[in-house]
């Protein structure tokens, strides 16, 4: 994977750096949605502040847990309550940014007003999960395994490409020396479904695992910020001395790194531990997850994963990551 902040500079090397920068995301607990899509804005935001000294605002879906979470994280927010075109108009015609990024997972969504916005002093950039169309941007980036071979180029003269895992926006800052999980004394286990699990995976997993007894095998459960089951889950592990509980880190990177094992969501977690180069297993929760686990298996990049959930199908898995990968660590 390449460095974000080596080939996220390619776009304006040759025209203006973008002194204001419009960001359309959402995020909260939702199918489909959580809080992925606002982490890597968030990334984007800090790096070309950082490269730039760009301003930045997030033009956001009127979704508690979402606005809350980019609010809490530094950045300004404008709320948007409905699908108002007059309102996204006059927004962009007050703030007057260079740049527009959208990062949205719908798959109906009307592109045409942002490509109308766009213009020469006025970039358009498009971050794409599933769809695999270039609705016109400027930038077009879809990180995916499968965007190679999905994605038709159209205009490629015209718009910056970057397609596939190499793509992957990851905040290189977020990697500590510190390990949070102690290591070499037991095989550490961490449990992440993403910002707000809307499928709750977590319940899931965790209600098969609570009877596995092991002296050297613990599970750090790792609630996101939108996550709403909380107090169930703690009740459910109470006087479980395997479990532990880490409640939205401010960095999830260092519990990453330190662990030995993650059972994770299909999502973009995937992709920041094959950055990391960990070892873990993906469960879909979301059809376009099920698609790409398929993919990272058939190509052997991943020895785990599930593309549905299956108790019977978690178990088998979970038997055998136990016997490969903690007698392995302790032979």
């Amino acid at each position: 994977m390449r460095p974000l902040k080596e080939w996220i500079k390619i776009p304006f090397k040759n025209s203006k750096s973008p002194e204001k920068i419009l960001f359309r995301v959402d995020a909260g607990n939702e199918y489909g949605l959580s809080f992925g899509h606002l982490s890597r804005c968030l990334i984007l935001s800090r790096v070309f502040k950082e490269l730039y000294h760009s301003d930045s605002l997030f033009l956001m879906k009127a979704l508690k847990d979402g606005i809350q979470y980019a609010s809490s994280s530094g950045v300004k927010v404008k709320e948007l309550s409905v699908k108002d075109e007059e309102y996204i108009l006059n927004i962009v015609d007050d703030y007057q940014p260079d740049c527009l990024i959208v990062d949205l997972p719908y798959l109906d969504i009307d592109m045409s007003l942002y490509t109308e916005l766009k213009s020469d002093k006025r970039k358009l950039f498009y971050i794409d999960d599933n769809r695999y169309i270039n609705p016109q941007a400027d930038v077009y980036l879809n990180s995916s395994i499968l965007a190679q071979k999905k994605v038709k180029k159209t205009n490629p003269d015209k718009t910056f490409y970057f397609l596939g895992p190499k793509y992957f926006i990851f905040d290189d800052s977020l990697i500590e020396n510190s390990n949070p999980i102690p290591q070499n004394e037991c095989f550490n286990i961490v449990l992440s479904f993403g910002g707000s699990d809307p499928t709750d995976l977590m319940y899931k997993v965790v209600t098969n695992l609570i009877n596995f007894k092991h002296p050297k095998i613990r599970f750090y459960i790792i609630f996101g910020p939108g996550y709403l089951n909380k107090n169930k889950i703690k009740h459910f592990v109470n006087g479980h001395n395997n479990f532990f509980i880490i409640n939205n880190p401010v960095n999830i990177i260092p519990y990453f790194q330190s662990c030995d094992f993650v059972i994770c969501a299909g999502g973009r977690t995937v992709y920041e531990l094959l950055y990391l180069k960990k070892k873990f297993m993906p469960i879909a929760s979301a059809s376009h997850e099920t698609i790409a686990i398929s993919e990272l298996l058939q190509n052997n990049v991943i020895q785990y994963g599930m593309k549905e959930w299956s108790t019977k199908e978690f178990l088998k898995i979970f038997e055998s990551i136990i016997k490969k990968e903690y007698y392995h660590a302790y032979s």
